[in-house]
């Protein structure tokens, strides 16, 4: 009787080890797969995609020059700011052919602590302007006025290259150039320009 009990018990205690057994290779994997599963198609357990501002673009402005104009007015226009990151800090020039084009004018706009434009250089004009709190929307950086020096049937690039672009804590911002153009299409004695028109600005 006594070994009959002996013989259960250990029969009993073997049967308890065989089911921990199963239970550890058989459900353990099923639950590390549906945690998986979970974590795949549960959008709460899924970091959100990062994305990248576009740069902060300078663009330069393009005109077509009529019969007879002496001056071009360009726009210098800054493009993709935003409030979350707000500009404190740009230095940039533009070239252009100074055998064509003359700088005569530069206003700025007042939006900035302070905004320097140079036009001393001949084929360049250099800007540098800071913000103490940070400009974030697009604004007109300023109005270019050249003299047009030799009418001709061509087109003069105007080259915008970008020296520093930062924000208010003095880290650099991507930023990319726009370039633009003053068209001179019409010569003093082209018969196909004998019809005057107004300049076309392409902002």
């Amino acid at each position: 009787m006594i070994s009959l009990r002996r013989l259960l018990t250990s029969s009993l205690f073997v049967l308890l080890a065989l089911l921990l057994v199963l239970q550890y290779f058989v459900f353990a994997p099923q639950v590390y797969s549906l945690g998986l599963r979970d974590s795949a198609t549960n959008p709460l357990l899924v970091p959100p995609p990062t994305v990248t501002p576009p740069p902060v673009r300078l663009r330069a402005g393009s005109a077509m020059v009529a019969k007879g104009q002496t001056t071009v007015q360009i726009p210098l226009d800054l493009l993709d700011v935003n409030s979350g990151r707000p500009l404190g800090a740009l230095t940039m020039s533009l070239q252009y052919d100074a055998t064509r084009l003359k700088a005569v004018a530069c206003k700025v706009n007042a939006t900035f602590d302070l905004l320097l434009c140079n036009l001393a250089k001949s084929g360049v004009i250099q800007l540098a302007g800071v913000d103490a709190s940070g400009i974030g929307t697009n604004i007109r950086v300023a109005d270019l006025t050249f003299e047009i020096l030799q009418p001709a049937k061509l087109s003069v690039p105007l080259t915008v290259q970008i020296k520093q672009v930062s924000n208010r804590d003095g880290d650099t911002l991507s930023a990319a150039p726009q370039n633009g153009a003053v068209d001179l299409s019409c010569v003093a004695v082209d018969s196909n320009c004998s019809t005057l028109y107004l300049p076309i600005v392409q902002r």
